[in-house]
């Protein structure tokens, strides 16, 4: 493997490790969003709509952030896997 080409297959592992890091504090923000979500709906439905509008738009937004990024997330493992080469490429 040519000294270029160990050094993508570096950047993609590099890149890698990161995002993997990253797939639980995503996956855990989005939960609270959700519940931030159900706890704004609930308090709607039983308690006020004054309230719980605000807690459902705030944390409704918040959820379509987390999602964005999580797809941006995901497009880091499909950019990571274009850097390095498929079994028997040359450099």
């Amino acid at each position: 493997m040519g000294k270029k080409c160990a050094h993508k297959v570096e950047r993609a592992e590099a890149v890698f490790v990161f995002a993997s890091e990253m797939e639980h504090p995503l996956e855990q923000a989005r939960s609270l969003a959700v519940a931030m979500r159900l706890l704004g709906q609930g308090m709607i439905a039983d308690y006020n709509p004054q309230y719980g509008e605000p807690v459902f738009a705030i944390a409704d937004a918040v959820k379509d952030r987390l999602e964005e990024v999580l797809n941006l997330w995901e497009k880091l493992f499909e950019a990571a896997g274009t850097l390095a080469p498929a079994d028997g490429d040359t450099p």
